[in-house]
């Protein structure tokens, strides 16, 4: 597919910000037993620093490696002392909207910081915690638990905001809205390059390669561009409420609804 001239630019410059070196930042500022996680994950022999180096998220400057924004946000022990807000925000209300003042409606507040990988793990659990479960008769007379929403649905909205999220938006964090009617998860950033809303299931693109390669190699992607696609299959399975997708002002939202009897 050719890209607008206009695509074309943010694609380049959105790619470009995780590529950039993090000026003051070390190796001592990334968590060491999370690098070498990682670099058993790819079969590395080599130093730390210079795994890193050679997956392009460490860069020389004069005789020493600093790593580059994918870096600290991977590995890095406190990612937000470089990104601001680059974690997710997570919040429970009662009821199916969101008030304010004395309606003030928020049960449950977490904010969650951490590297990437441990980031979706905690909001995975955190989100885990606050989907019900419920009895029902299969057609076979046997009964089965069903949860709200499908493992898959939610789990890989979660991930794909981190891996796709614009972090040159520093100003706000993913936010996770628990609703009783409905899931929302709100990733900072409007869809990059090519992909639209009318072609978000077939279209692939990433904005952040780097991160995305790491986090296929930790485990928590897959490079086949399945994700939308199933995760529109697992819902209209579940309660044939297939996911919303919108971009209200600068940002995108995947919305999954309970459905009826869910």
């Amino acid at each position: 597919m050719m890209l607008a001239k206009q695509d074309v630019r943010n694609a380049k410059g959105q790619a470009s910000y995780e590529n950039k070196p993090v000026e003051g930042a070390s190796f001592e500022d990334l968590d060491s037993d999370l690098v070498r996680e990682y670099a058993h994950r790819i079969g590395s022999g080599l130093p730390l620093p210079e795994t890193l180096a050679g997956r392009n998220l460490m860069v020389y400057r004069k005789d020493h490696l600093i790593p580059t924004i994918a870096c600290v946000l991977l590995f890095a022990k406190r990612p937000q002392n470089f990104v601001s807000r680059c974690g997710i925000d997570f919040l429970r209300f009662e009821g199916t909207e969101m008030l304010t003042g004395r309606d003030f409606n928020v049960i449950k507040r977490e904010i969650i910081e951490k590297p990437l990988p441990r980031l979706i793990d905690r909001a995975i659990d955190v989100v885990g915690l606050h989907i019900k479960e419920r009895r029902r008769l299969t057609p076979h007379g046997i009964f089965e638990t069903v949860p709200e929403y499908p493992p898959f649905a939610w789990q890989e909205a979660i991930i794909n905001a981190v891996a796709h999220r614009d972090y040159s938006i520093t100003g706000r964090s993913i936010q996770i809205r628990m609703f009783d009617d409905r899931l929302e998860i709100d990733s900072p950033g409007k869809l990059p390059g090519p992909v639209r809303l009318d072609n978000l299931a077939r279209e692939r693109f990433s904005r952040n390669p780097q991160i995305v390669r790491a986090l296929i190699e930790f485990g928590y992607m897959r490079d086949v561009g399945e994700g939308i696609d199933r995760m529109i299959k697992e819902m209209e399975r579940h309660n044939g409420c297939p996911p919303e997708f919108a971009e209200p002002n600068y940002s995108f939202v995947v919305t999954l609804r309970r459905g009826p009897g869910s």
